[in-house]
C-alpha cells in the first residue's frame, strides 16, 4: 500500500483519461461501467433503473445493431447480470455499497475505482470499499503508508484524529508535506459491517478551498 500511495506525489498532476459515461435511451438507460462495457439498464414506468434482491442489474437485451430485442409478445427482453465495480448514471456514481452525486465542478476521472476530481484545483477524492478487510487491517495499512510517506519528507506534518463521516466516527490520518507541496487525508471507518477508506489529496495552495468532508458526507449507503 505504501508504494502505491507514495506514487501519488510523483503523478499528482496526471489524470487518467478513462471516464465512465451514460446517456438516456428510448428503452432504458445506456451506461458505461468501470469495466468499459456498455449496457442498457431496464427502467420502470417512473424511469428508475431496476435491480433484483441480490443487487444484480436488470438489462435490456439488444441485438448486434443495438436495437432492443423483443419477445413473442412484443415486450423488451431482459437479463440479469452482476454489476461492474461502479457505473455512472446521470450525475451519480453507483457501486454495490453506495452512491454519490458528483458535485458541480467535479468529475469522475478514473477507470479502476471511484475517484472524484475537482476540475479547478485538481483535488482528488477516492472512495474505496475495503471488502474482506477489518478496520484494524485498514488502519494498520494507513499508518504504514503514513510512516513511509514521512520518511520521504521528515519535516512533514502528521497527526491522527477522528472525524464524523456519514454518521459514523472515522479515524483520520493527516499528512502535509512542504517538500511535495501537497497534503493527504485518509479516513478509515466501518458502516453496516463494511469497511471503507476515503482518501483526499490536494496541493497545499488549495487546502482552504476544497471541503472534502462535505463531499464525503453526501455519500448514500445502500
Amino acid at each position: 500500500m505504501g508504494k502505491k500511495y507514495i506514487a501519488i506525489f510523483l503523478v499528482f498532476f496526471v489524470i487518467i483519461a478513462s471516464f465512465a459515461a451514460c446517456k438516456k435511451a428510448n428503452k432504458g438507460i445506456v451506461i458505461t461501467g468501470s469495466d468499459g462495457k456498455t449496457r442498457v439498464l431496464a427502467t420502470n414506468n417512473a424511469g428508475e433503473t431496476l435491480t433484483d434482491n441480490a443487487g444484480n442489474l436488470i438489462l435490456v437485451v439488444t441485438d448486434a445493431k443495438g436495437d432492443v430485442s423483443k419477445d413473442s409478445n412484443g415486450n423488451a427482453e431482459t437479463q440479469k447480470v452482476a454489476p461492474p465495480e461502479y457505473y455512472l448514471i446521470n450525475n451519480s456514481v453507483e457501486c454495490s455499497k453506495f452512491s454519490v452525486v458528483i458535485p458541480d465542478g467535479w468529475q469522475q476521472s478514473r477507470a479502476d475505482n471511484i475517484r472524484l476530481v475537482q476540475i479547478k484545483t485538481g483535488g482528488e477524492l477516492d472512495l474505496m470499499v475495503k471488502a474482506g478487510s477489518t478496520v484494524d487491517d485498514v488502519m494498520y495499512s494507513s499508518q504504514t503508508f503514513m510512516d513511509s510517506a514521512k520518511k520521504q519528507d521528515p519535516k512533514a506534518e502528521f497527526d491522527t484524529t477522528t472525524a464524523n463521516i456519514c454518521g459514523v466516527k472515522a479515524t483520520k490520518y493527516h499528512y502535509k508535506s512542504t517538500k511535495f507541496a501537497a497534503q493527504i487525508n485518509l479516513y478509515v471507518f466501518e458502516k453496516s459491517g463494511t469497511v471503507y477508506l476515503f482518501e483526499s489529496v490536494i496541493k497545499n495552495e488549495y487546502i482552504s478551498s476544497v471541503d472534502f468532508e462535505k463531499v464525503m458526507n453526501t455519500v448514500k449507503f445502500k
